[in-house]
């Protein structure tokens, strides 16, 4: 009897894990290299063979292969063998990976258990959790680790940054990550120096809604400015940043 299953198909699993934690952030091109690779696992297909498939170059095809292997996607089963190690498992790959790197505004998980044991850094979350009357979350422990290990910003200007945004009626890590960056872009590196921004920044934002409540006033088909209806303090960072690149 001869029949044809229509629900038979070739088809290649890809991991959701790849697809959610490692193809965001890849070359199109390295993207395009792993996925054919993992359709032709068992094939033995060779370096020139993937770069003729795909059009790309030889090169092309080795510098993909290579950043797939850091990433601990690619491990040869030959070199495993030889390391009497087993092949990792993509949760190992995961762990290896938030432990060496880390998003725009966060930590690795290396920086955590560093930070964990690091007395200054102890002391600054619990000031802050008092300036901002709450008890953190890995989130704002994060925002404030990013400020103090990675972009080197002393404890006691973070200590005058949160202190800052609290008394000025902001009292979300957002607000004050975005003003800690932007302070960090300045090269602030002591409390003067962040007492003079603040200044500074305090009265570009009176400068500025004193402008447009003028603005608003000179022409009476248009309503007052409602100082609450308008993001100032988005606007003066957006303004000192426009200035710094020009």
């Amino acid at each position: 009897m001869n029949y044809r299953d229509i629900f038979a198909i070739d088809a290649t699993l890809v991991a959701n894990d790849f697809l959610e934690n490692y193809m965001p952030e890849a070359n199109g091109d390295y993207v395009k290299v792993y996925l054919y690779m993992l359709k032709n696992k068992d094939a033995g297909i060779s370096i020139s063979d993937v770069a003729e498939k795909l059009r790309l170059t030889e090169g092309d095809v080795k510098r993909a292969v290579k950043y797939w292997k850091e990433q601990g996607i690619l491990l040869d089963k030959l070199e495993a063998k030889e390391e009497g190690r087993p092949e990792p498992s993509g949760e190992d790959k995961k762990a290896a990976k938030e432990k060496t790197e880390a998003k725009p505004g966060s930590i690795t998980r290396e920086q955590q258990e560093r930070l964990s044991g690091d007395e200054e850094f102890r002391q600054l979350l619990m000031i802050a959790q008092k300036y901002m009357s709450m008890i953190f979350t890995p989130r704002e422990v994060n925002v404030l680790g990013y400020l103090y290990d990675t972009l080197k910003m002393p404890a006691d200007v973070i200590d005058y940054l949160i202190d800052y945004c609290v008394q000025g009626g902001h009292n979300d890590i957002r607000y004050i990550e975005k003003t800690g960056l932007n302070w960090a872009s300045q090269g602030i590196r002591d409390v003067a120096s962040a007492v003079k921004q603040a200044k500074a920044f305090d009265k570009a934002k009176e400068e500025l809604i004193k402008k447009n409540e003028k603005r608003s006033l000179s022409n009476a088909r248009k309503k007052a400015v409602n100082r609450s209806d308008t993001d100032y303090d988005a606007l003066v960072m957006e303004q000192s940043f426009l200035r710094r690149i020009e």
